[in-house]
């Protein structure tokens, strides 16, 4: 039988509640592709660029949507925590020099760490993601690293298929206007389009300079070898360093630990005061 802990367990990430940030991820991703493929695509001048531009951001979004959907779903919780072996006791977990975790029942291998939030051991743990509202570890890592790349592609394209028509409206605006009412619903206020392509544009922007920042972040991670977890206490440990005139922290290879540029780690770290 289930220990109390277990009913406070969070095994995915569309286990309710879901997060505020998951809702509006999903009304991001809606509304870029229903803007996109009804108002971008029409407006654009040549039918072959038409059908290229639906036909990738078609798919781009839809990978992108497989992805974040196996990050969320996928519980990426260490093996043997106690209910997935079904363990009764703490006898049955065996004798180790290992860290163990009393509310999981499970020895903490390397990095294998306990999530506050999901209140879980996870295998590999990297971070939390609260957009995704799980954990991200080693059953999970590819897919989200596939995730953030397709962000940067999808949100990239609308971004630039938004300049160029906007810069089209302030230099042609006879021509896109003769395309509007040629292939969008009569009734469409040509006035609002500009509108809605500017709304979209300035919401898809901070959104692709966060994923973008993102991407190179954990691409340095990949190069130190390192996790977002690993990064952030070693980051504080050197700034304890400076702050105390200590050596300064190593990484697991032995080479000391040195931050990365405050231009790629702001959307992780944040300095304490």
């Amino acid at each position: 039988m289930a220990t109390p802990a277990a009913l406070d367990v969070r095994r995915h990430g569309f286990q309710r509640p879901m997060s505020p940030l998951q809702w509006i991820l999903i009304v991001v991703v809606a509304l870029d592709l229903a803007v996109y493929n009804s108002l971008y695509v029409p407006l654009i001048e040549e039918f072959q660029w038409q059908l290229v531009a639906g036909i990738v951001y078609s798919l781009l979004v839809f990978v992108l949507v497989f992805c974040g959907v196996r990050v969320a779903f996928v519980d990426p919780s260490h093996p043997k925590v106690y209910w997935k072996t079904k363990m009764a006791s703490f006898d049955d977990i065996g004798e180790s020099k290992l860290p163990l975790c009393w509310l999981c029942k499970v020895h903490q291998d390397w990095r294998t760490e306990h999530c506050n939030f999901c209140n879980r051991c996870v295998s590999g743990f990297d971070h939390h993601c609260i957009w995704l509202n799980n954990c991200v570890g080693d059953a999970n890592y590819g897919s989200f690293w596939l995730a953030m790349f397709l962000a940067v592609l999808m949100l990239g394209m609308n971004v630039a298929t938004g300049l160029v028509l906007l810069v089209e409206y302030a230099t042609n605006d006879v021509g896109i206007e003769a395309r509007l009412l040629q292939r969008l619903a009569s009734g469409t206020p040509k006035e609002l389009v500009p509108v809605v392509i500017s709304m979209l544009t300035l919401l898809n922007f901070p959104f692709l300079i966060m994923v973008a920042n993102l991407l190179v972040f954990h691409v340095c991670l990949r190069r130190n070898k390192l996790t977002t977890l690993e990064y952030i206490k070693a980051h504080n440990a050197y700034d304890r360093a400076l702050d105390s005139d200590c050596p300064h922290p190593l990484k697991a290879d032995g080479h000391p630990f040195a931050p990365f540029p405050r231009c790629v780690d702001w959307v992780v770290f944040q300095p304490r005061t």
